[in-house]
């Protein structure tokens, strides 16, 4: 996480306007799944999905890592209600790839940074 906060804090510097989604391990009381809160670092806006029913891989429902409907909703309303010009994914584990689909319907630019191996293997060993 920190490269993805140096990395925006050097797009603010640079002109731009930087909200990071990132993925919570936080458990949230009465909230529901894939609740979202929001916070600022270092004049960084995060936007952080909690309650998650996986931290990272679901060996038990694999097709989560590929298509995860109750994320999907939440990131979607996200992307509508932010409207960004370009959107740059960091990570998939836990959350899916449904953040692809979902920034390329609503803005033109996409961008993967891959950190490991993950779309193409997703072992853990």
């Amino acid at each position: 996480m920190i490269y993805v906060h140096e990395l925006a804090r050097a797009q603010q510097v640079a002109g731009a306007q930087v909200t990071v989604l990132a993925a919570s391990t936080n458990r949230l009381e009465s909230q529901p799944e894939y609740a979202a809160t929001r916070t600022t670092i270092d004049g960084v806006s995060y936007i952080a999905i909690c309650n998650r029913p996986v931290m990272l891989h679901d060996f038990w429902n694999p097709l989560r890592e590929v298509h995860n409907p109750g994320f999907a909703r939440v990131c979607d309303e996200i992307i509508q209600d932010w409207r960004p010009d370009i959107v740059h994914i960091h990570n998939f584990p836990g959350l899916s790839f449904d953040p692809i689909r979902l920034a390329k319907r609503a803005v033109a630019n996409v961008i993967v940074s891959l950190h490991n191996y993950f779309p193409l293997c997703s072992r853990d060993d």
